[in-house]
């Protein structure tokens, strides 16, 4: 389970992802011309056939990993932290994040930014910040040990290494 801004996702034990609250943004992984806000739990249509692996709820947007490393984002794009580019203010459904497609990514988080952990122990980061701005995955180069986990607040993001 995985608390946001003002929404919620789980993850069950058969990997569908299950959502709600507030989806004015799409955050929930569904249309919200369908439903903008709801307190009753439903699954997200858009990952059936899907593993997904880990869910993380944002500020107003979420991220989503599938078995095979792939991450998907929804939500409001207003601090770029979907990872998916400029010129947008939401995704209304789920969209991959092809910047990341040439890493396995094994961990994904998300608050007011983004950031994600590679098979291979490399941290990406992405949204808006005191470090600045990034619409797309950023690799951290000035950590040269491996990155095993990492946490994010609204003004302080952590990363744990080897």
């Amino acid at each position: 389970v995985s608390c946001g801004g003002s929404h919620t996702l789980f993850l069950t034990s058969e990997r569908d992802v299950i959502s709600c609250g507030n989806n004015y943004h799409g955050q929930c992984g569904f249309d919200p011309e369908e439903c903008a806000s709801t307190s009753t739990p439903f699954k997200v249509a858009a990952f059936d056939g899907i593993m997904i692996a880990q869910v993380t709820a944002g500020f107003e947007h979420s991220l989503y990993l599938s078995e095979d490393g792939q991450v998907f984002a929804s939500g409001s794009n207003i601090d770029l932290c979907l990872g998916v580019g400029e010129g947008f203010e939401k995704t209304q459904t789920p969209t991959l994040i092809e910047a990341l497609s040439d890493w396995r990514i094994v961990q994904v988080n998300a608050n007011f930014n983004s950031t994600c952990i590679t098979d291979e122990g490399e941290l990406f980061l992405w949204g808006r910040g005191l470090w600045g701005d990034s619409a797309y995955p950023q690799k951290i180069l000035t950590i040269s040990n491996r990155v095993v986990d990492v946490s994010l607040g609204r003004d302080v993001n952590v990363a744990v290494d080897e």
